[in-house]
C-alpha cells in the first residue's frame, strides 16, 4: 500500500511567491504568440504603430507568415492595425468557385462583406439557372463559361428552362473578364472599360469595334467577327481563329500583336511598326520581308514562307517550323536569334 506524502502548505506558498510576477507579464526571453520574428523589419516597431503608414510591400512581405484564414489576424497588440491595413488597401484575395461563387451571386450580405474586405475572383460555369450577372460588377477577376441557359430541375423538382445570360453590360467595371461560350450574348459594346477582356466562342457577337479602349484583348474562335480595324488602339491584342477576318493592316499601331490560325489573312506587310509581333499557324502568309523593323518577332508554322533574309535588322527573332526556309546566313546580325524545328536549314 502506497502512502502519498502531503505537501507542506507553507513551503508551497513560499515557492509560489518566489517565482511569481505581476499579472499579465511573461517570462524573460519568452516570445508572444503572433509576434514578429526576431530581426524582421517590423520587430523594431512599437506595438502601437499604425501600419497604415508603412509601405505595402514591406508589410505584405513581413506579415504574410502570420496571417490565418480567418478575418482577424494575430500580431500581438497590432492585430487591429493589420486587419485595417489589409481591409482598407484590399490586399486580401477571395477566389470563389462553384457553390461559393453562387452564394456570392445570390447572397447580398455575403457579397457586400467580401467586396469591402478584399479583391474577389469569381468563376461560374455550366449553370443553366443563372440569367442575371449584374451583381458581379464589383468583382476584380471574373470568368463566365457556358451560362447559356437550358433545362434544369427546379427547387420543387419540376423541369424548368431559361435562356441563360443575355446581358453583360453591368460587367463594365470588372478589371479582368473572360466570357466563353455565352450563346445568349450578342452585344459586348459596354465592355469597353474592362482592362483585360477575353472573348471565346461568342458566336453571336459580330461587332467588336467598341472594344478599342480595352488594354489587353483576346478574341478567339468567333466566326461572326469580320472587321477588326477599330482595334488599332488596343495595347495587347490576340486574335485566334477568326476565319472571316481578311484585313489586319489597321493593326500596325498595336504594341503587342498575336495572330494565330488566321487563315483568311494573306498580307502582313502593314505590321512593320508593331513592337512585338507573333504569327502562329498562318498558312496563307508568304512574304514577311516588310517585318524587318519589328523589335521582337516570332514566326511559327508558316509553311509558305521561304525567304527570311530581310529580317536581319530584327532585335529578337524566333523562327520555328518554317519547312520552306533553308538559308538563315543573313541573320548573323540579329541580336537574339532562336531556331526551332527547322530541319531544312543548312548549318
Amino acid at each position: 500500500m502506497k502512502i502519498r506524502k502531503k505537501n507542506n502548505r507553507s513551503s508551497l506558498i513560499k515557492k509560489s511567491r518566489k517565482g511569481s510576477k505581476k499579472k499579465g507579464s511573461s517570462r524573460k526571453g519568452s516570445k508572444r504568440k503572433g509576434s514578429p520574428k526576431k530581426g524582421s523589419l517590423l520587430s523594431n516597431l512599437p506595438v502601437e504603430t499604425s501600419l497604415m503608414n508603412i509601405p505595402d510591400d514591406l508589410v505584405g512581405g513581413e506579415v504574410s507568415g502570420y496571417l490565418t484564414n480567418t478575418d482577424r489576424f494575430r500580431f500581438g497588440n497590432t492585430g487591429k492595425h493589420i486587419d485595417n491595413f489589409f481591409t482598407q488597401r484590399k490586399l486580401r484575395k477571395y477566389n470563389l468557385k462553384d457553390s461559393d461563387a453562387l452564394m456570392y451571386l445570390k447572397n447580398t450580405k455575403f457579397r457586400e462583406k467580401l467586396n469591402k474586405r478584399g479583391i474577389v475572383e469569381i468563376t461560374l460555369k455550366n449553370n443553366p439557372e443563372i440569367t442575371d450577372v449584374s451583381a458581379l460588377s464589383e468583382v476584380h477577376t471574373l470568368t463566365l463559361r457556358n451560362l447559356s441557359g437550358g433545362i434544369y430541375r427546379g427547387v420543387h423538382g419540376f423541369l424548368e428552362s431559361t435562356d441563360g445570360v443575355t446581358d453583360v453590360s453591368a460587367l463594365s467595371t470588372v478589371h479582368t473578364l473572360t466570357l466563353e461560350n455565352m450563346r445568349g450574348v450578342t452585344d459586348v459594346s459596354a465592355l469597353s472599360t474592362v482592362h483585360t477582356l477575353t472573348l471565346i466562342n461568342m458566336y453571336r457577337v459580330r461587332d467588336v469595334s467598341a472594344l478599342s479602349t480595352v488594354h489587353t484583348l483576346t478574341i478567339r474562335d468567333m466566326r461572326g467577327v469580320r472587321d477588326v480595324s477599330a482595334l488599332s488602339t488596343v495595347h495587347t491584342l490576340s486574335l485566334w481563329n477568326l476565319p472571316e477576318v481578311r484585313d489586319v493592316s489597321a493593326l500596325s499601331t498595336v504594341h503587342t500583336l498575336t495572330l494565330f490560325s488566321m487563315i483568311g489573312v494573306t498580307n502582313v506587310s502593314a505590321l512593320s511598326k508593331v513592337h512585338t509581333l507573333t504569327l502562329l499557324d498562318m498558312p496563307a502568309v508568304t512574304d514577311v520581308s516588310a517585318l524587318s523593323t519589328v523589335h521582337t518577332l516570332t514566326l511559327d508554322g508558316l509553311p509558305e514562307v521561304r525567304d527570311v533574309s530581310a529580317l536581319s535588322t530584327v532585335h529578337t527573332l524566333t523562327l520555328k517550323d518554317l519547312p520552306a526556309v533553308t538559308d538563315v546566313s543573313a541573320l548573323s546580325t540579329v541580336h537574339t536569334l532562336t531556331l526551332l524545328d527547322m530541319p531544312a536549314v543548312i548549318r
